[in-house]
């Protein structure tokens, strides 16, 4: 109340349930109202108030207007599957940074606790979240997020982190990197292929395939002395055209559940994955049963135009619990393991040698076709058992059988 000279305060009061603070008795005079104004808000309308003239017996009425200033809420979660949701058997992560820009009053970071963290008393505007990245970790929703806050908002954001294993063949060919939707996996200790996978920030792409071979990652499950842990997959046989070629597979699978085994060979070595019979067809099986398997020969069928241009074979094979993968994106499970085998080409031409001196160098015209044409194998033992003309293996030899074509050439890798 104005008492001539000064302002005097007559009572304070809290506002009810709707919102009033009804004042008396008041004798007549002049008045204004001041509001205490509560953290994360702000006043809409003059703070004190216009004065008003109450008279004898008179009722009068102020009224205060507020808006909530924008916050932000960030929430830190374990994306157990990678796919950057927050479902509802993930938890939450507590002791991660996380940063707002601009700065709010020169504070720029605040740290999760409970799974949260928040910033509060906001101007309306833009923001970017980022994280401060922790060893072996990799972002599953994106390295900042762009937020627009307006009057009386509250933002959630969630923020998503999973352990991965990526691959390393060369990129952008074979998409590996995360820019290229490269193939991940969200590391479990229950299923891996080889003794060991360990866990990377991003794809380790390399003209060898050998980026994710160099060094022990983060975190590892299995073998802790991870250094090569693309060491589940070997190719045990050679690559023929038209013919069946195996891999040998060990995995852990702890999953109580079978597990599918998938894989992709660059045959036309032009690279791309994703030609017609790059993906391939295991048989008898493409699972990898409950309890694992060492050694275990996984066998497909090479596409008869295969040609394995350039001497090398792309390689790439994922195992997960359900399956049903492309040579990219993201696995709940599993491991992703990436070859680059070198390829050596025999070319098998039966032609007439007219100047019996062991030489092709009596031109195209001498050549034979129709020719059957047998190329022996010595097998892993690396003896040839098989007597020649034989076309019936002898002990692990592989005999394959070609026959000439019009220009008298057969073609093995």
């Amino acid at each position: 109340r104005f008492n001539g000279t000064n302002w005097v305060d007559v009572a304070t009061l809290s506002t009810n349930a709707s919102g009033n603070a009804i004042f008396t008795p008041l004798a007549a005079g002049t008045y204004r109202a001041v509001e205490t104004m509560q953290s994360g808000w702000q006043a809409s309308t003059p703070n004190p108030s216009t004065q008003i003239v109450l008279p004898l017996d008179g009722v009068g009425q102020i009224d205060f207007g507020n808006f909530r200033l924008p916050a932000i809420k960030i929430w830190k979660f374990h994306d157990l599957n990678g796919n950057g949701v927050k479902d509802a058997n993930e938890p939450t992560l507590d002791g991660w940074e996380m940063n707002i820009q601009p700065a709010i009053n020169g504070i720029g970071s605040c740290t999760t606790v409970g799974g949260f963290c928040a910033f509060q008393n906001l101007s309306v505007g833009a923001y970017v979240v980022t994280e401060t990245m922790q060893p072996g970790w990799s972002t599953t929703t994106g390295a900042s997020q762009t937020i627009n806050v307006t009057a009386n908002s509250v933002a959630e954001v969630w923020v998503g982190n999973a352990q991965l294993d990526w691959g390393d063949l060369p990129d952008p060919a074979y998409p590996t990197l995360s820019a290229n939707n490269g193939p991940r996996h969200a590391m479990t200790p229950a299923l891996y292929l080889g003794a060991c996978v360990d866990g990377e920030a991003d794809g380790q792409p390399n003209a060898s395939a050998t980026g994710d071979d160099v060094a022990v990652g983060n975190p590892v499950f299995g073998n802790a002395q991870c250094t090569d842990d693309e060491d589940g997959v070997t190719l045990v046989t050679p690559l023929v055209a038209g013919q069946q070629a195996c891999v040998a597979v060990t995995a852990h699978n702890a999953t109580g559940a079978p597990a599918v085994l998938q894989g992709w060979i660059d045959f036309n070595g032009n690279g791309s994955l994703a030609d017609a019979g790059d993906a391939l067809a295991f048989t008898p099986t493409a699972l990898v049963p409950n309890g694992g398997v060492s050694n275990q020969q996984y066998c497909f069928n090479v596409p008869a135009g295969a040609t394995f241009a350039g001497g090398q074979s792309a390689m790439r094979f994922r195992l997960s619990s359900a399956g049903g993968l492309g040579f990219t994106g993201v696995a709940p499970d599993g491991e992703v393991e990436d070859y680059q085998a070198p390829v050596a080409c025999v070319g098998n031409l039966v032609w007439s040698d007219l100047n019996k001196n062991g030489i092709q160098d009596d031109g195209a015209a001498s050549a034979f076709s129709g020719i059957a044409v047998n190329m022996v194998w010595a097998g892993p033992n690396g003896v040839i058992d098989t007597p020649d003309g034989n076309t019936t293996p002898s002990g692990d030899d592989i005999v394959y059988a070609a026959t000439t074509d019009t220009a008298g050439c057969t073609g093995s890798a």
